[in-house]
């Protein structure tokens, strides 16, 4: 029963973070809730709006509320959803502190390429 309310709690969670970004920002977001990490699957910010730090402000945002709960957060960086360049995108997010996943236990979380761990 505890297990099943943690998991509803985490559900929270979530879906607080994807509503109020969303509503905040022009943005659209996939971000998963694994109990023990984040999966960013998708952020795009429209193509008009690029260039003028939305995306910047919602990673920190997400940033911010992962180091509170002290949750990694892992994503693989594609140019599926308009990025330009992987190089480029993987630049971006390394200003954010996501680095290449290298570690056994991140690997054994995920298969994404780069992870943010919290930061206090």
């Amino acid at each position: 029963m505890a297990f099943f309310l943690y998991l509803y709690l985490m559900r929270l969670t979530e879906d607080y973070i994807l509503k109020h970004l969303e509503n905040d920002f022009p943005v659209q977001i996939q971000l998963y809730d694994h109990g023990t990490h984040w999966e960013l699957d998708k952020i795009v910010v429209p193509g008009g709006m690029r260039g003028i730090g939305i995306g910047s402000e919602v990673l920190t945002k997400i940033g911010e509320h992962a180091d509170e709960l002290g949750i990694p957060v892992f994503l693989t960086p594609s140019t599926s959803y308009g990025g330009t360049s992987i190089d480029r995108l993987r630049r971006f997010y390394q200003r954010f502190g996501f680095k290449k996943v290298f570690d056994h236990r991140d690997k054994a979380l995920s298969k994404n390429m780069l992870v943010r761990h919290p930061q206090f």
